[in-house]
């Protein structure tokens, strides 16, 4: 009876460490590149010159952002060359760069659709709008309608 309880007593402190260490473990951060779908296929989300943009192609660093993972499950998108420092932000209903990860309004949902596809969801006062490439520009859609609000995410 004693070594049945000092066995299931080491498998539960084997478990929980291994948990507690992929808890503590600190987010892997990757670079990241966003190709429109659907009518916009070939233009990628930018933050050249410090304004947010669709941009026909990859033309530098200024289409590369920085994937950081939260601890919440949430994700922030940091630029990267000229605008380093700044995060892609739906603050106030606006998006643009912001200076800093100030809470979330720089926070995003990934929403996988396979083949690193995905959409973008807003979090905060924003829950429930994603981030839109239809008709050509970028805006925020209730929900998502389709491939305006669909992404293929790059990786540099």
């Amino acid at each position: 009876m004693k070594t049945k309880l000092f066995t299931s007593a080491v498998i539960c402190l084997v478990i929980l460490g291994s948990f507690s260490l992929q808890q503590g473990k600190k987010p892997v951060n990757k670079k990241v590149g966003f190709e429109a779908l659907g009518k916009e296929k070939g233009k990628y989300l930018s933050h050249a010159n410090g304004t947010v943009s669709l941009q026909k192609g990859v033309q530098g660093a200024n289409e590369v952002f920085v994937l950081e993972r939260l601890a919440n499950g949430h994700v922030a998108l940091a630029c990267i060359s000229a605008e380093q420092g700044k995060y892609l932000s739906h603050a106030n209903g606006q998006l643009s760069l912001q200076t800093g990860n100030q809470g979330e309004g720089e926070e995003w949902i990934f929403h996988a659709a396979g083949n690193d596809h995905l959409s973008l969801e807003c979090t905060g006062a924003e829950t429930g709008k994603y981030l839109s490439h239809a008709f050509g520009k970028l805006w925020f859609q209730d929900g998502n309608q389709g491939d305006g609000e669909m992404w293929a995410r790059r990786g540099y």
